[in-house]
């Protein structure tokens, strides 16, 4: 991060630190990203369930719940730090999952400056975007439900309506996360596009028997991963070595994102994702994931760059049949006063 910062010229200073009172201290802003039990615990929660006939899943089921139960208690605590020592009317963004339940018990208790963000969301309209050949950022299309529970309706291009346009054309079938479902599943969802994680509710027997059958869950395959990318890090020299260590880095990324749903599905992503170099990385534009999520969100209170996202939120209305302090994942429009307004369902 440093290194990087520095290459661009940034008028910007990263701070390390192991001391959590250091780190949210006088912040504006702050992001809560972290996994509690660390990947031993991950793999804990995948392989457990699967014995008795349940899902393992991560965020989903036995193994979600699990999370949650680890997760929320630190939150909590950390939540209630901020409170006492980051800058009166701070943010938190919190990408720790389950995003939703972590998300609904922060608000339950009373902190009402968590919004909770997944790249979901914001990675599938980019897919679509890219089925349409239209540029980041100009597809409207409306998510609702739960965290990882979600449908995607509405889709317009300069207001002409294309969601059908979707739905029926092959390629969103093969190249976006909709490769999960078919156009039947969408059509008896009321022509609503999937989020991937409906799989794991509409294909539970299939993704049950996939994980039970599999060498390695995913949280084992991740914990490979990243054991031969420590491995290969500690033969080299940093700062000197920088540029061969990003590249060791950024293909062991790589095979994570490749791997994506390979475990449960039994097919890899359409899309492979190629490893870029440093100025390949630099020059990009960051057009998506949870950072980029975070940051449309300041930009839109801090310089009135108003604009539309995918929140997880209080429903306050927005879907029949919830309370309205439900916390919600749907579409949400911010003004550059920081006012949220819901679509509604």
């Amino acid at each position: 991060c440093i290194r990087m910062l520095r290459e661009e010229k940034m008028d910007s200073e990263a701070i390390l630190t192991a001391d959590l009172d250091e780190a949210v201290r006088d912040a504006d802003y702050v992001i809560t990203q972290i996994r509690v039990g660390k990947l031993p615990a991950r793999i804990l929660d995948e392989t457990i369930p699967p014995k008795y006939g349940l899902l393992g899943q991560e965020t989903t089921g036995a193994g979600g719940f699990a999370m949650a139960l680890r997760s929320v208690p630190t939150l909590v605590y950390y939540c209630t730090l901020a409170r006492k020592v980051a800058h009166p009317g701070h943010l938190i963004f919190n990408f720790t999952n389950p995003s939703g339940i972590i998300t609904q018990a922060l608000r339950s208790r009373g902190f009402d400056n968590v919004y909770g963000i997944c790249d979901a969301p914001s990675g599938f309209i980019k897919q679509l975007e890219e089925i349409l050949e239209i540029p980041y950022g100009t597809l409207d299309i409306e998510c609702y439900g739960l965290n990882h529970l979600s449908w995607f309706r509405n889709a317009k291009v300069n207001g002409r309506d294309v969601q059908r346009e979707l739905l029926d054309n092959p390629r969103t079938y093969e190249h976006s996360e909709m490769r999960l479902f078919t156009r039947e599943m969408a059509r008896i969802s009321g022509d609503c596009m999937l989020n991937e994680y409906l799989y794991f509710y509409y294909r539970r027997v299939k993704s049950l028997s996939m994980i039970q059958k599999a060498d390695h869950p995913r949280g084992e395959m991740i914990y490979l991963i990243n054991r031969e990318l420590e491995e290969q890090l500690a033969r080299l020299e940093l700062p000197r070595d920088f540029e061969q260590a990003f590249s060791l880095y950024m293909t062991a990324y790589g095979k994570r994102e490749n791997a994506y749903f390979s475990v449960e599905s039994g097919a890899c992503r359409e899309k492979v994702w190629n490893p870029p170099t440093v100025e390949e990385f630099l020059t990009a534009p960051d057009e998506g994931g949870y950072a980029a999520v975070a940051l449309r969100f300041i930009r839109a209170i801090t310089e009135g760059e108003a604009c539309r996202m995918v929140l997880s939120v209080p429903n306050k209305g927005a879907i029949e049949g919830l309370a309205d302090d439900d916390v919600v994942e749907i579409t949400c429009d911010i003004r550059a006063d920081g006012a949220l307004s819901l679509i509604h369902i």
